[in-house]
C-alpha cells in the first residue's frame, strides 16, 4: 500500500511539472497567411496577410517569423501594412524575404500584416513560413498558395495603393486594350469593323467612393458612380481603329478587410463578335486595434491643386470599457509629407478634452488628451497647400499616439491618409449653375445657365460631359436649350425624374461657355426652394481622363395664397 501511495504521488508531482509546458503550448497564439486574392493573372499583384491573434490569456512579446516566397513570386512595390505594436517588419520590393520580429500583442487581441507580391511565372505557388515565435511558446508555420493564370491580354486593373487605412482614399484604375480588326476588304466595309468596350462593378461593402466624385475616362464615353448602391458603370465609345482607354474612380476604404475588385470588361465588335475578359484586384484595409487607442485621419477632398485649401480630420477613440486614457499626445510633421504644407487655423483648443491643445503649424502636437472609457474626440485642422507644389501623390504619417492608463505608460499606432496634388493645367474644366430668372411663379418658365470654364493656360478640354437630374420637381419640362452648344450636345435624356445630359464638349486654354437652357414649371408647382446638384465634371485634358466638383443652385418658385387681414373697429362704445 505505501509503494503504491508512493507511486501515485510521483505521478501527480510529474504532471504539476510537466502542465505549464503543456499549458504554454497549447496556448501560444494563433498565426495564418493568406493571399488575396489567391489567383492572379502573370504580371498581377496580390496582397499576402498573415494574422497574429493572441487569446492565450496573457500578452505575447518577442513575436517573430521569417519567410521567404516561393521562387517566380517576389514582393512587389506598393504601401505595406503592419498595426502589431512595436514590431518591425523588412520586406524589399523586389526581393523574396519577409523577416518580422519584435511584435507584441495584448490578451485577446489581433494584429495583421500585409504587404503586395507578385508573380509572372504561371503555376501554383506554395508558400510556407518558418514558426511565429514568442515568449509564450511555438505558434507554428503558416501557408496558402499563390494561382497565377496566364495574363489577360487586353484588360488589367491596378490601384494607385493597395493597402490604406481606415478613412484613407486610393484610385482604382481599369485599363483596356481596345482592338479593332482590320478591314481586309473594301474601305466601304469600315464602318462594320468596330470594338465598343464597357462594364459594370459593384464595390463590396465596406468601400465607398471618394468625395469629391471622380471618376473618369481618357477615351470618351461616360463614366457613371452611384454612391448609394456602390455601382460603376462605364459605357465606352465605338472604336474604328485599335487604341487604348483608361478610366480611374476614387475610392474610399470605410471599413477594415481586404476586398477583392473583379469584373469583366464587354468588347462589343462586328468581327469577331462579342468578348469578355476578367481582371481583379486587392485592397487590403488593416484591422482596428482592438484595445488602447484608435487613431484614424483623413483628407475631407482625395485631390487638390498648389495653393488649395484642405481639411485633415484626426479621430481618436479609448477602446477601454473601464479606464480613462490621460496624457494623450501626438505629433504630424506635415512638412515631411509636403515642403510648404501648413496648418492655418492652430492653436485649437480643447480638442481633445479640456485643457488639451493641438499647436505647430508645420508641425502639429497634441498635448493633454482625455478621453473616458468607450469615448471618442474628432478635430479638423485646415491645411494650405504651397504654390509650389509638384503634383503628386503624398502620404502624410502621424507619429504614434502615446497616454497613460491608470498611470501606466501606453503606445499606440499611427496613422496615415493620402492627397493627391494636380497640376492646374491639367484639371478638368470647372462648373456653375445659375438661375437667372428666378423667382418665378407655377406656370412660368426660368432660365437656367451652366458655365464651363477651361482653366488651363495651356491644354485644351475635350469629351466634356455632365448631367443633372431634377427628382424633386415632379413634371418639369424643356422649353427651349437642347442641342449643339460648346462644341458638344445638351439633351433630355429622362422624363421622369426630368434629366438633362451634356455630352461630348470640347474648349480651348483659357476659355469659357455658357449653355442656357429655358425651363417650364409646372402649373401644380407647390411653392418653395428647391435645390439641386449637377454630377461631376468629367473630360479628357492632355490625355488624361479627369474631373471636377459638381455645380448646385436653388430654385425660387413663389406663388400660393396671397392673404390679407383687415380689422375695423365701430365708433359704438360698449
Amino acid at each position: 500500500m505505501t509503494d503504491l501511495l508512493r507511486r501515485v504521488s510521483y505521478l501527480l508531482l510529474a504532471s504539476f511539472l510537466l502542465l505549464p509546458g503543456l499549458v504554454q503550448a497549447q496556448s501560444a497564439p494563433s498565426f495564418s497567411a493568406l493571399f488575396s486574392p489567391d489567383t492572379i493573372n502573370a504580371g498581377g499583384e496580390s496582397t499576402l496577410s498573415f494574422t497574429i491573434t493572441n487569446n492565450s490569456g496573457a500578452p505575447a512579446q518577442n513575436l517573430a517569423f521569417t519567410g521567404a516566397l516561393p521562387a517566380g513570386v517576389t514582393i512587389a512595390a506598393g504601401s505595406q501594412s503592419n498595426n502589431c505594436n512595436s514590431s518591425t517588419l523588412t520586406a524589399t520590393a523586389g526581393g523574396s524575404s519577409i523577416t518580422f520580429s519584435g511584435g507584441r500583442l495584448g490578451n485577446g487581441s489581433s494584429c495583421i500584416v500585409s504587404l503586395p507580391v507578385t508573380s509572372s511565372t504561371v503555376a501554383t505557388h506554395v508558400f510556407t513560413t518558418g514558426d511565429l515565435t514568442s515568449d509564450l511558446g511555438n505558434s507554428g508555420s503558416a501557408t496558402d498558395d499563390l494561382m497565377v493564370n496566364a495574363a489577360a491580354a487586353n484588360f488589367s486593373k491596378s490601384l494607385s495603393q493597395s493597402t490604406v487605412a481606415r478613412g484613407g482614399n486610393t484610385v482604382l484604375t481599369y485599363d483596356m486594350n481596345v482592338v479593332v480588326a482590320p478591314n481586309p476588304g473594301s474601305s466601304a466595309l469600315d464602318a462594320f469593323y468596330y470594338n465598343t468596350p464597357s462594364f459594370s462593378e459593384t464595390l463590396p461593402a465596406g468601400l465607398t467612393f471618394s468625395s469629391p466624385l471622380q471618376g473618369t475616362s481618357n477615351c470618351g464615353g461616360s463614366v457613371a458612380l452611384d454612391p448609394a448602391s456602390g455601382r460603376i458603370d462605364f459605357s465606352g465609345p465605338t472604336f474604328q481603329t485599335t487604341g487604348i482607354c483608361r478610366v480611374t474612380v476614387g475610392l474610399q476604404a470605410v471599413s477594415s478587410g481586404s476586398y477583392t475588385l473583379s469584373n469583366s470588361v464587354a468588347f462589343q465588335t462586328s468581327i469577331p463578335g462579342y468578348t469578355t475578359e476578367t481582371a481583379a484586384v486587392t485592397l487590403t484595409v488593416p484591422a482596428a486595434p482592438t484595445a488602447g487607442l484608435d487613431l484614424l485621419k483623413s483628407f475631407a477632398v482625395s485631390q487638390a491643386v498648389a495653393g488649395d485649401s484642405v481639411t485633415l480630420n484626426f479621430t481618436l477613440t479609448n477602446l477601454d470599457g473601464a479606464e480613462s486614457a490621460t496624457d494623450i499626445a501626438l505629433s504630424d510633421d506635415l512638412d515631411a509629407m509636403l515642403t510648404g504644407l501648413v496648418a492655418s487655423n492652430t492653436p485649437i483648443t480643447d480638442p481633445c478634452g479640456s485643457g488639451s491643445s493641438l499647436t505647430g503649424s508645420s508641425t502639429l502636437t497634441l498635448t493633454g488628451g482625455t478621453l473616458a472609457a468607450r469615448s471618442s474626440c474628432s478635430f479638423d485642422v485646415t491645411l494650405t497647400v504651397p504654390g509650389s507644389a509638384t503634383p503628386g501623390s503624398y502620404t502624410n504619417t502621424t507619429g504614434t499616439v502615446t497616454a497613460n492608463y491608470d498611470g501606466s505608460p501606453y503606445t499606440g499606432p499611427s496613422a496615415s491618409a493620402s492627397l493627391t496634388i494636380t497640376d492646374p493645367d491639367l484639371a478638368a474644366p470647372s462648373l456653375t449653375k445659375s438661375y437667372t430668372t428666378d423667382p418665378v411663379a407655377p406656370g412660368d418658365t426660368v432660365t437656367l445657365e451652366y458655365t464651363l470654364t477651361n482653366g488651363s493656360t495651356t491644354e485644351a478640354a475635350s469629351a466634356i460631359s455632365f448631367t443633372e437630374s431634377f427628382d424633386n420637381l415632379s413634371g418639369l419640362g424643356l422649353s427651349s436649350g437642347s442641342g449643339s452648344v460648346c462644341g458638344g450636345t445638351l439633351s433630355l435624356t429622362n422624363l421622369d425624374p426630368f434629366t438633362l445630359s451634356f455630352s461630348d464638349g470640347a474648349l480651348t486654354a483659357g476659355t469659357s461657355c455658357t449653355i442656357p437652357v429655358v425651363l417650364q414649371i409646372p402649373a401644380d408647382a407647390t411653392p418653395g426652394d428647391y435645390s439641386g446638384s449637377t454630377s461631376l465634371v468629367t473630360a479628357v485634358v492632355a490625355s488624361n481622363g479627369v474631373n471636377s466638383a459638381a455645380a448646385s443652385d436653388t430654385l425660387e418658385i413663389e406663388g400660393g395664397a396671397n392673404l390679407t387681414f383687415t380689422q375695423v373697429f365701430s365708433e359704438d362704445r360698449v
